[in-house]
Parts: C-alpha cells; sequence; structure tokens
C-alpha cells in the first residue's frame, strides 16, 4: 500500500569523499548540512551565518575572490552593538575597529578555504531583499526599525544575470544549489509562494546554463514527502531533528560516493559509542571497549584525512588515565 510520494532523485556527477573541502552558504539548510558534515568527519566551513536572499550570498563570494577588505560603511550600529551588513547577527563587537580587523582577517582565511574546496552548497531562503539607503541590499536588518529599509522582490533575472556572472569565476568548483523548505511566514503565504517560486525558476535557468551547477529539491522532501505536521516543531515552520535526518540521508545518496557513506556509519557508530557513560569507568571490560575505539579511530584517521579525532583521542586517553 502507498502511504506517502517519494521525491525519487536521480545520482548526479557527484562524489564527495572525505578527502574533499566543501563551503556552504545560505539558510538553515546549509546550516543543518554543515553540522552533518561535521558529524560524520568531513571538512566543511560555514561563514557569514544565516542568510536567505540570493544577492547577498553572491556578494559574499564576490568579496571573498577578490579579497575586498571592508570597509566602514559595511558595518552599523544598533543598540550600542556593531554589525556586518553582509553576515547573519551572530557576527558582532563592542568596537567598530575590531569587527573590520575580525572580518578582515576571516577574509584572507576564506579566500584559502574557497580556494582549496571542491563543493559549494548554496541554500536560498528568499527572494525578498531589504534595501538600507545608501548602502543596497542587506543580509540581515539587524533589528534596525523597518521604516530604514525598502523591501522588494527580485526578479528571476535579476537573479540569473548576478549568479552567472559570479559562476563564470568558478568554472572549477561544482555547486549545489537548494531552496529552503522553511516557509516565511512573516511574508504571508501568497508572499511566500512567489518568494520561493522566484527562487525555483531563477535556479533552474542556472543550472541549465551550467553544466557544474546541481540542484537538490530539500524543498520538495519537506513539503511534499514529508507534509505531515509531526515533521515540525512547535512553531509550524521549521523541520524536527527527524526530518532532517531524513533529507541528510537522501543527501548522502545524492551526493555522497558509497564507500564514504559506509564511513560515515562507522565515524557515528564510533561518536556514539563514546557519548555511552558508564556506571563504572574503571571497569575493565569498559576499558578494553575505549582501546578497541582507539584503535579503530587510528585505522579510520587515514580514510578521513582533514577531519581532527583530537577531541575524540583526547577524551579516550584521559578516560584510560
Amino acid at each position: 500500500m502507498l502511504f506517502r510520494k517519494e521525491i525519487i532523485i536521480d545520482k548526479k556527477q557527484i562524489d564527495i569523499n572525505h578527502s574533499d573541502k566543501i563551503l556552504l552558504l545560505g539558510s538553515c539548510f546549509s546550516h543543518n548540512i554543515y553540522n552533518k558534515l561535521i558529524e560524520s568527519a568531513f571538512y566543511a566551513s560555514q561563514p557569514f551565518g544565516t542568510l536567505y536572499n540570493p544577492i547577498t550570498i553572491a556578494n559574499n563570494l564576490n568579496r571573498i575572490l577578490n579579497k575586498s577588505p571592508y570597509q566602514d560603511e559595511d558595518v552599523v550600529e544598533s543598540n550600542n552593538i556593531y554589525y556586518s551588513w553582509h553576515h547573519s547577527g551572530k557576527t558582532f563587537s563592542n568596537s567598530k575597529d575590531k569587527l573590520l580587523e575580525n572580518l578582515n582577517n576571516e577574509l584572507l582565511f576564506l579566500n584559502k578555504e574557497l580556494t582549496e574546496s571542491k563543493y559549494i552548497i548554496i541554500t536560498l531562503g528568499s527572494a525578498f531583499v531589504y534595501n538600507y539607503l545608501n548602502f543596497g541590499i542587506v543580509g540581515n536588518c539587524h533589528k534596525i526599525p523597518k521604516n530604514n529599509f525598502i523591501k522588494t522582490l527580485l526578479s528571476v533575472e535579476e537573479i540569473v544575470d548576478k549568479w552567472s556572472l559570479l559562476l563564470s569565476k568558478l568554472k572549477n568548483k561544482q555547486i549545489i544549489f537548494t531552496v529552503s523548505p522553511v516557509r516565511h511566514w512573516s511574508d504571508g503565504s501568497i508572499n511566500n509562494t512567489l518568494s520561493k517560486s522566484v527562487l525555483h525558476l531563477a535556479i533552474n535557468k542556472i543550472i541549465n546554463k551550467n553544466s557544474s551547477c546541481f540542484y537538490f529539491p530539500s524543498y520538495e522532501i519537506i513539503i511534499d514527502e514529508l507534509r505531515d505536521y509531526r515533521f515540525y516543531k512547535s512553531d509550524m515552520l521549521h523541520p524536527t531533528n527527524q526530518a532532517i535526518d531524513y533529507v541528510w540521508l537522501k543527501f548522502q545518496n545524492f551526493a555522497i560516493n558509497e564507500e564514504n557513506q559506509g564511513l560515515i556509519d562507522k565515524v557515528i557508530a564510533i561518536k556514539k559509542s563514546l557519548s555511552h557513560k558508564p556506571f563504572y569507568s574503571r571497569n575493565s571490560q569498559y576499558k578494553e571497549h575505549l582501546i578497541r575505539t582507539l584503535d579503530t579511530i587510528n585505522y579510520i584517521k587515514d580514510l578521513t584525512p582533514l577531519y581532527s579525532w583530537k577531541e575524540e583521542i583526547d577524551f579516550i586517553n584521559n578516560s584510560l588515565n
């Protein structure tokens, strides 16, 4: 008997393995996949925090490529705290000079990360943008009153033109686009649908023009396949951990080769075994378990060359001592 419609995803020419660096930008799907990659012993970076609109995300990638330093005009003060117009609210400082110093130091690091990353994962959340007077489109309004901004809906052409120019500079990268399944309810349900539709149409044009760009249907998996409200948190908008786990499994089948999927299972088994706290830590059986786990880590380290096992090894050594 058929109880749901399953999203069938064709395997693409994507073959992520544990020797690849991965850069993620955008809204919550990128953040969730970043966490899953780190848990699975991949090397991943997710700078700028949670961002929603495609223009800010493209501008940030351009800045990384060009190593264009942040200036005073990129910083805004709100409630005696300094923020960046290009970052989420999690990037801030009590000092404008200190914030600029941190941002420009990070910029040099991100240029290296982008150069060395084979894969870029981009999650677009909304086609609505907020324009601040004398600055332009911002990544976050940082609790500044709404009357300081003009809200507009991007056109498909604006997004495609912006990304087409950027992608011409990223020809050696494989880029996975996805649309966030989280509804922007503050825009209203109709405007949310319009916004998500613009993003889908723009991504479709982009991937049709660029053979190194792909679409992963996280939006469709949550909205169509996991359409029951039990897969949503109490706000009825964000997916639960169970839903995230399911999308992660789909993503593995879409983008990660079979050998490394098997390796993920081994990594998760190691971390799960170390999370169990025994009643008697000096028990000989527990010590034997730790020694076996350490042997497994020493074996698997060569297969996960970009991941540091220091935390797990230190925990085992401290427990044995």
